[in-house]
Formats: structure tokens, sequence, C-alpha cells
């Protein structure tokens, strides 16, 4: 509510470890801890996310800013619990139920700022007996920052919940269309994409034992995209995909004794596809997890292993221990270590247009992490805490696209795999601290890569992380119903590309109605963007809400 942001991709650029590669406010990519896009796990209330074509439409979510009750960012490998793709680490989004709720509440916002961008949403939760339910839609569109970077977009998500049984029952349903020029994105050519994902979930809660707990779910997640070369020349070279999975997992939780925990569960997903490019594509895919904590003394301890069965590929095992001692009250020290992998996406292999060529003989990405770090309690700032994390990850058969440092006209980008890449990291957040009536945080992170690959090749996206970043932010009332927050971010990527961005929200609220002005880039900071085509500009935008109801 206090960042100066339309959606979730602008959220998530302000969480320390993360990377989001923003093509426009219609799409972006994100990557955690250095790793590519497609070693990314998104989740949102359990449900996998992950497009099983290409990791450019993770993303594409249809998920309203209002329908966000928090989010939740695990860095590092997650493998042992979450499988595939669980690489670098998950985000996981929280959405609202409303069983939060005693009374009905309806909420509706509109906003218009540069770049001929407007926008207008609902939000609302009901009440019915004991059910709870709840939904939000939100349209926005902009003539973008640059040609073409023009974007239309809907979004809209339904949810139930309510008791059933000796449990809770949740019911999901979205969809969400993206109509969005796409210059630029992915090869030198005028191009436009339409997109639409829909989905459908279900999940039960409940305790069957004292000691006991079942959670199961079953979900259904669609998406098609149809993507044009040259936006006035449809016939020249199209692509229409659609990707459909199926999943169903099952988890318990138990209480071993009063010291120790353990959980237990099997996944299961069907992937297909259907593309005028990449073909029919179908494969099963089954994991079984487990894992167990304990705590003794000052001491917890969690370990976890999966095992993971892909029709298409081969069997992974992935492993991981993490423990946290207490040294004092308001000192702990942590470490972790786990196994990840990933396996090559349907574009990986088989994708091919005249600017990018897969590989089908592509091997699995694999690797293990390890991390150590100290956490510090600052009760005297107002609750703050101090976070210092180092951490190294050793990957091989990394998957880059890479062409030729000086290519010829025609040379495509190509998938291939890198030999071994070395991520060695470091994270340091001083967050949540109070000063006065301030409240500040300030973020720094460290990254150096060491990859043993082919010279003279340019990678266009997998070898080219951040390796440093800087952020501060405040905020702070500054009149009656009205508060102020700056939030400043400067990155620099290998070799050399990155900068600072200020942006700023002004919000100010009288009874249930709220006005705000954002202004993003307020510097006007010049740099290139993962096309290599410079960021948007200095832009201004106002909006206002009005909620009735809610407690």
């Amino acid at each position: 509510a206090q960042l100066a942001v339309r959606g979730l991709s602008g959220a998530l650029r302000w969480v320390r470890g993360v990377d989001v590669l923003a093509r426009s406010r219609a799409q972006a990519d994100v990557s955690i801890r250095g790793g590519t896009f497609e070693q990314v796990l998104v989740m949102v209330d359990g449900v996998r996310m992950n497009d099983p074509q290409t990791g450019h439409f993770h993303l594409d979510l249809a998920l309203p800013l209002s329908r966000i009750q928090r989010i939740e960012v695990l860095r590092g490998p997650a493998s042992a619990a979450y499988g595939a793709d669980a690489f670098g680490g998950v985000i996981h989004i929280i959405t609202k139920d409303g069983r939060d709720l005693t009374t009905s509440r309806a909420e509706v916002a509109i906003e218009a700022g540069s770049f001929e961008s407007t926008g207008v949403s609902f939000d609302g939760t009901g009440t019915l007996g004991d059910w709870r339910l709840g939904g939000g839609y939100v349209q926005d569109r902009s003539d973008g920052h640059r040609e073409g970077t023009d974007f239309r977009a809907q979004q809209a998500r339904v949810s139930v919940a309510g008791p059933l049984a000796s449990g809770v029952l949740h019911l999901d349903a979205d969809k969400a269309v993206r109509d969005f020029g796409a210059a630029e994105f992915y090869a030198p050519f005028p191009s436009y994409e339409e997109t639409e994902t829909q989905g459908l979930s279900g999940r039960w809660l409940g305790q069957v034992t004292p000691r006991l707990s079942l959670e199961t779910s079953v979900s259904y997640r669609r998406h098609d995209d149809d993507f044009v070369l040259r936006r006035g020349d449809p016939e020249f070279y199209r692509n229409v995909h659609r990707s459909d999975r199926w999943t169903g997992g099952a988890v318990v939780r138990g209480k071993v004794s009063d010291r120790a925990t353990m959980a237990v569960g099997a996944e299961w997903s069907r992937e297909s596809l259907e593309s005028s490019n990449l073909g029919e594509r179908e494969q099963d895919l089954v994991g079984f997890f487990g894992e167990a904590r304990t705590r003794f003394g000052r001491v917890d301890a969690l370990a976890g292993i999966r095992f993971d069965d892909r029709e298409v590929g081969e069997t992974f095992v992935s492993p991981s221990f993490s423990v946290g001692f207490a040294a004092t009250e308001r000192l702990t020290v942590r470490g972790a270590a786990g196994r990840s992998f990933r396996a090559p996406t349907w574009t990986d292999r088989y994708y091919r247009d005249p600017a990018n060529e897969g590989n089908p003989d592509l091997a699995p990405e694999k690797g293990w992490s390890a991390e150590g770090g100290i956490d510090i309690a600052l009760p005297e700032v107002g609750g703050g805490r101090i976070a210092l994390t180092a951490y190294r990850r050793e990957t091989s058969n990394l998957i880059d696209w890479a062409k030729p440092v000086t290519p010829g006209d025609d040379e495509p980008w190509r998938t291939r795999n890198v030999e071994q890449a070395v991520f060695t990291g470091l994270e340091l957040g001083v967050n949540d601290i109070g000063l006065g009536r301030v409240r500040a945080f300030a973020e720094a992170s460290w990254l150096r890569l060491e990859a043993t690959e082919e010279q003279g090749f340019l990678s266009k996206s997998s070898l080219r992380p951040l390796h440093r970043t800087l952020a501060v932010g405040a905020w702070s009332p500054i009149a009656a119903g009205v508060s102020a927050r700056v939030m400043v971010r400067d990155n620099q990527r290998r070799f050399g590309d990155g900068g600072m961005h200020l942006d700023t929200r002004v919000r100010w609220i009288v009874d249930n109605h709220e006005m705000y002005v954002d202004a993003v880039n307020l510097l006007d900071t010049d740099y290139a963007d993962v096309t290599g085509l410079p960021i948007p500009g200095r832009s201004f935008s106002v909006g206002f809400k009005t909620q009735v109801g809610g407690s």
C-alpha cells in the first residue's frame, strides 16, 4: 500500500536478492540470487504457476494487486520441498480469503498518469453464513514508454472459503488477458503478443487427529500465447501456443513429540502443449517428499529430501538441511545446504524462429548451494533486525541462450549448456528500523559469478546477473492523514549495465478514502533494460481509492 507500484513485478523490485527484468509493465522476468528466470518457482496459495513452455510466462498471473495478502520470498534452493525450478528460490504469493473480516466490504480505485496510462480496479469481500466470498478485478492500459511497449491488460480473481468437515475449503478461479507491443522483447523486430491465463484450484486443510493434519489440493492452469514477429505483417512469422497443467497433491503433517514434527507428501502433474512452433508435447511428473524438524535447547534443525520422476528426463533426488542456533536472545546463527535441479523447458529444447534456435539435446541443470548467516534483533529501534547472509551455489550444465560476440546478420541466439557456473554472494539487510516517527530500511547485496564457458560468446540473460545492489527507504507521517515513502535503489549488472532508481508515494487518507501521488524514476535515470533499450523515464500518476464497509 505504501509502494509506488502498479503490480506484482513492481513490488518484487524492492525485495533483497530479487532481480526483475521488466520489458514493460505488461511483461517481466524474475530471478533470485543471480539465477535465471527459469530457476525461480512462482506459487499462489500453494499452487505452482510456472509455465512448462517458458519462464517468460511465470509472472503472467491473474492476480489483481488488491487480492494479495502478502508475498513470501525464499532465497536459495528449495527443490527438496518443491521439486523442479525451485533452483534459485521461491516466490509464494498468499491471497486474501476474507476470513479475517466480520462484515462485508468493497473498494473501488481509479488512477491515471504518464504515457497515457489509466487504470480502474474493484475489490470486495462478502459473507454468506460461515463462508467468505471475495473477488477482484483490474483493468490497465498504457501507450508505453517507447514505441512498441503499449499494452491493455485485464485480471480477475474470485475466491470462496469456508468450513467443511473438520477443516477449511478454499476454491479459486481466475483469468487474465494481456495484449501488448513486444518490440525488441526477444529479437530486433516490432513484435506483438497476446496472452491469456486461466486457472482453477481447490484446497482443503484440516485436522484429522489431534497430532495429524492433512492438506489436499487440485489445480488446473491454461496459458495461451499468440506471438507475431512483425506487428504490421502477422503472416511473416507467427507462433501460437497453448499449455495446460493439471496438478494434484497431498501433505500430511504430524507432531512426533514436543520437540519434533514431520511432514510427508506426494504430487502429480500432467503438462501438455499444443504449439505451431514446438509441436504437440506431453509429460507426467511425480514427486514424493518428506521432512523432519526438531528443536533441542537453542538449536532448531530441519532436514528434507524429495524424489522427482519425469516422463521426459531422469529421476532427481534433492536433499536439504538447515540449522539455526539462538546464541542469545538477540543473536541467531544459521546455516543451510541443499541440492536443486531444473529440466529444460520445451522452448529451451524445440523453439525456432529467425532469431532464436533451441537445442533438443540439452542436459538438465543441477546444482548445490550452501549458505550461512546471522540475525540480530534491535528492540531499541522499534523492533528492527539486521540480517547478514553469505552463500555459494555451484551449477553444472547451466542453460544459456548465446551467440558469437561478432555474429553475422543472420546469426540466431542458440541454447547451450555452460559447463559450470559458481555464484558467490553476500546480502545485508537492516530492516524496519524506527527512528522517531520515521520507519526506515537499508539493504545491500554483492554477487560474483565465475563461469566456465566457451570464449567469444555473448550471453542473452543467464550470465548477466546483478552483481551489486544498494537500496534504502523511509516512511513517515508528514501531516494529519498524510504520509510519504521514499525508495532509492542502485543496481549494477555484470558487464556494467545498471543505474539508480528513486520512487516516491505520498498518501492522504481521510476516513475510508485515499488519494495518492506517485513519482517513479524521479531522477530520470537512463540505462538499458533487458532488451538493451532505455528503461522508462520519469513518470507521475495520481490515484483515488474509496472503501465501503469492512472491519
